[in-house]
């Protein structure tokens, strides 16, 4: 089974160690070199676990910081000992003891072979630099090693990161896995001017906005703002938002309630004066001028958009704002959060906004903000009541207490139950699916023991801008409560934390916690599979929806492909899981409807229903008949 290394771009000085390494040979045993040496990177000292060595006039470096200096994805196949460098418009192959590599296919001599030291894989670092266009030299009486990177492409500060931007040509690579070569995907239209970086998280799925940024001007306080949305394994969409002195981050996505309650997932990109909503297949779902809805003209960023309601920052100001779609109302939300020397700061330097981002829709007008207060005061969460929302807050029952809660806790009465560990999101059950009854009696059982055996103790206060770690129980009734687990083996009642909290401490109970976090899962026998042949798909999204539709797609990781999400199976799902048997199909169908053959080879199944998807890979084989 080959092992892989997934390197970023160039790292800073700051985010490495430094060992000594002076050669192969001191390594063995023997009279180490008089001093160690120094590795320059683009004109800074660079520490390293690792340090490099001579040997014979060549400098070494290991395999995977190699990469990660000149900015390429690197893998390593252990049975056959070699390893590929992608990069783009270059795809480097080098076997362990061999006489030559091959670039872009062509064999190339080597003057000097790969090396193993200590367990791990040294490589020439000359060869590579210059096969990706790095220049190095070596300066004997520093002892320094000079490696100044390819200026051609940008590529993310951030590990196992698989694309690169040309500043010259706007051209975005991608490349689809370890083994895969960067292929372009699409051009950005644009001249850059000054400093670019390349923002995302890290996923290039359909859906995905990779951001990009243009710092310019005499102090670098101009900035362009390219949003690209992906469709296709290619760019889509993009847009272009313009801010001068003030840089803060757009949302990408939302996730907006339809009139039957379900969420709908859309990506968001912004030109600064409009927000447009973009659905599953890139194309525009909604339009949100918020200059006009705001009543000023300006240059916004998004933080928010909800079914009624969205949450900008203009750029003259930097003070969050609500725009609310039920009262026609603009809130400054600093004003209605902060006072004193903390208000007073917000509204004193907008260069660097007012310290309040957008955490969480509560529900029932309820929106949650995360505070880093701008006078070195901490971190801290609070909670804005849409004045729109009274009347549904004073309809709402009154939260019971625990023992309430335990006593009427069953699957007739729990509606959800979602569990979390920031952003894993667990299988959720449902007091509706009768496969979950059994789950959601444990659920209960671990409420009845609170009500029971719970004590009053003071507890870490869960922070205010971490993701939650536990578990929300939702009733029919429409209230509900929140556990979690805490260091030394006990549960604690509610989200908070802090003193006076209800402690469970029953290592039962902690047991029976954990055991019903179980992650969305897709299996499929056989792997490979053969076109023709029976296929057996089941797994669970997550989804608590009573029905669904499921859809099967097929990708290949093919370079140059048209299998990139090919529909080959349609479904449907119960409650979020599906068991499907059927045949391998020879053709599917591409998001334009039209059928394309399948081709065979390495790839992977995203089943696609409501809640999203999880890619399994699978190897296509060619029909047995």
């Amino acid at each position: 089974m080959p092992f892989r290394f997934r390197s970023g771009l160039l790292l800073a000085a700051s985010l490495l160690g430094f060992a000594l390494l002076p050669s192969a040979a001191a390594a063995a045993g023997s009279t180490p070199d008089p001093a160690p040496i120094k590795l320059i990177v683009n004109e800074k000292i660079v520490k390293t676990d690792t340090a490099p060595f001579l040997e014979n006039g060549t400098a070494y470096l290991p395999l995977r910081l190699s990469g990660e200096l000149l900015g390429c994805l690197v893998s390593w196949d252990s049975a056959s000992k070699t390893f590929t460098l992608q990069y783009p418009k270059r795809t480097v192959q080098m076997a362990y003891d061999a006489a030559a590599a091959t670039v872009n296919g062509q064999s190339v001599p080597l003057s000097e072979p790969l090396r193993i030291v200590d367990s791990q894989i040294y490589v020439p670092l000359r060869f590579l630099s210059e096969a990706v266009g790095s220049k190095i030299w070596w300066d004997a009486p520093s002892r320094s090693l000079h490696l100044n990177g390819s200026e051609e492409y940008v590529k993310r500060t951030i590990p196992n990161d698989r694309i690169w931007l040309s500043r010259g040509s706007g051209e975005l690579y991608l490349s689809r896995d370890d083994y895969s070569p960067a292929v372009p995907i699409g051009r950005i239209e644009a001249a850059f001017q000054g400093s670019v970086s390349l923002q995302g998280d890290g996923s290039f799925r359909d859906g995905s906005v990779i951001t990009v940024v243009d710092r310019y001007g005499a102090e670098r306080s101009r900035y362009d703002v390219y949003s690209l949305l992906l469709h296709d394994g290619r760019i889509a969409v993009q847009t272009k938002a313009g801010y001068e002195g003030l840089l803060d981050s757009n949302s990408s996505s939302a996730s907006i309630e339809e009139a039957d309650g379900s969420m709908s997932p859309y990506a968001v990109l912004t030109d600064g004066r409009t927000a447009t909503l973009y659905d599953e297949k890139a194309q525009p779902a909604g339009t949100y001028d918020m200059a006009e809805l705001a009543g000023k003209e300006d240059s916004y960023f998004v933080h928010a958009i909800g079914q009624d309601y969205m949450i900008v920052r203009p750029m003259s100001t930097g003070l969050l704002t609500l725009i609310d779609f039920k009262d026609h109302t603009v809130t400054t939300l600093a004003d209605q959060l902060l006072s004193g020397k903390e208000l007073e700061a917000a509204h004193s330097m907008p260069s660097k906004a007012d310290g309040l981002a957008a955490a969480a829709d509560m529900g029932n007008g309820q929106l949650d903000f995360f505070y880093n207060n701008l006078n070195g005061g901490g971190h801290d969460r609070l909670s804005y009541y849409r004045p729109s929302y009274e009347k549904e807050r004073q309809s709402l029952p009154k939260p019971r207490a625990v023992d309430e809660l335990a006593a009427e806790c069953s699957s007739e009465t729990v509606k959800t139950v979602y569990m979390q560990d920031a952003d894993a999101a667990y299988i959720s059950l449902n007091g509706a699916n009768p496969n979950d009854k059994a789950s959601i009696a444990t659920v209960c059982g671990i409420l009845q023991k609170f009500a029971a055996k719970g004590v009053r103790e003071t507890v870490a206060k869960v922070p205010d801008d971490q993701f939650f770690h536990g578990m929300s129980i939702e009733f029919s009734q429409g209230d509900g409560t929140a556990l979690y687990a805490d260091a030394g083996s006990k549960l604690v009642y509610g989200a908070a934390g802090g003193k006076d909290s209800l402690v469970l401490h029953d290592s039962a109970a902690f047991k029976d916690f954990l055991a019903l976090k179980v992650l969305p899962f897709i299996d499929i026998s056989p792997n490979p599979v053969a076109i023709g042949q029976k296929v057996r798909l089941k797994g669970k999204n997550g989804d608590t929806a009573a029905a669904g539709d499921l859809i099967v797609y097929w990708t290949s990781l093919k370079a140059k492909t048209t299998n990139v999400n090919v529909a080959i199976f349609k479904g449907k799902l119960v409650f979020g899981a599906y068991d499907a048997v059927f045949s391998m199909p020879a053709y599917g169908t591409s998001a334009d409807g039209t059928k394309v053959k399948l081709e065979p080879g390495k790839g992977y199944f995203t089943v696609k229903a409501e809640s999203g998807s999880r890619p399994i890979e699978v190897e296509l084989l060619p029909s047995n008949s």
